[in-house]
């Protein structure tokens, strides 16, 4: 995956190595899987929908970031 901003890019690095994450890369990590969760629901409802077909959803979607150590640990406390 490739990440072009800095404050996310450097969030990214400490939870791939499940550094100690600061409050700050937190908020960022929070904000990016609130924002990947909602954006995927967004598309898996459009393809119900028939807005969009299966094909097109998958290409659309990402789920590397779904790999990330750091996630298990956010999902316990945001999920």
């Amino acid at each position: 995956m490739d990440v072009e901003t800095p404050d996310l890019r450097d969030a990214f690095s400490a939870g791939w190595r499940r550094d100690s994450v600061t409050a700050e890369q937190e908020d960022v990590l929070a904000w990016f899987f609130g924002a990947k969760l909602r954006a995927d629901e967004n598309r898996f409802r459009e393809v119900q929908l028939n807005i969009v077909d299966e094909s097109t959803f998958r290409q659309l979607g990402s789920n590397s970031a779904y790999g990330l150590p750091y996630l298990d640990e956010w999902w316990a406390t945001n999920a």
